[in-house]
């Protein structure tokens, strides 16, 4: 299936560049989003060197209102956004013995409350238009956890 536009979250490294970039090359317009606006330049500028295009959104996802309204403006501006990609994650590497809420909170809010923000923000307009997908970007961390990675196996499990 092909798509006329895309959203990718976490865009400005990692597999949401590159789904950004695979996406554009096969003529997707692409609303990138990531903390990091450099990078998100960087991309835009690669996307269009390539042929393709490419809207900037800088954006935390762990910030949940601002995270739907960035969705709400790139659907608006982008007429329509086709495919959500909810890709942006962190992690850290810490023994699940010594694990403290502080430990888990930034992962929790980016990779659970900023990974449904995502996903969710559009849903009603999708549905209303009988068009549109999500993608919710897992890890096999979520069958079986990793020693030092509790909170990260557990947000993706979530997400699954």
């Amino acid at each position: 299936m092909s798509y006329r536009t895309a959203f990718v979250t976490g865009a400005s490294s990692g597999i949401g560049r590159e789904l950004a970039r695979r996406l554009a090359r096969h003529g997707t317009w692409v609303g990138i989003a990531a903390r990091r606006s450099d990078e998100l330049e960087r991309l835009e500028r690669e996307i269009a060197q390539a042929g393709g295009r490419a809207r900037i959104y800088p954006l935390d996802v762990a910030d949940v209102e601002a995270t739907q309204r960035t969705m709400s403006r790139a659907d608006t501006e982008m007429n329509g956004v086709e495919l959500v990609i909810a890709n942006a994650g962190v992690s850290n590497h810490r023994w699940a013995g010594v694990l403290t809420y502080g430990d888990c909170a930034d992962i929790i809010a980016v990779n659970v409350q900023g990974a449904v923000a995502t996903l969710t923000a559009l849903l009603p307009t999708m549905v209303e238009r009988k068009r549109g997908h999500l993608v919710g970007i897992s890890s096999l961390a979520q069958y079986r956890g990793l020693p030092s990675g509790a909170a990260y196996s557990a947000s993706k499990a979530f997400l699954s």
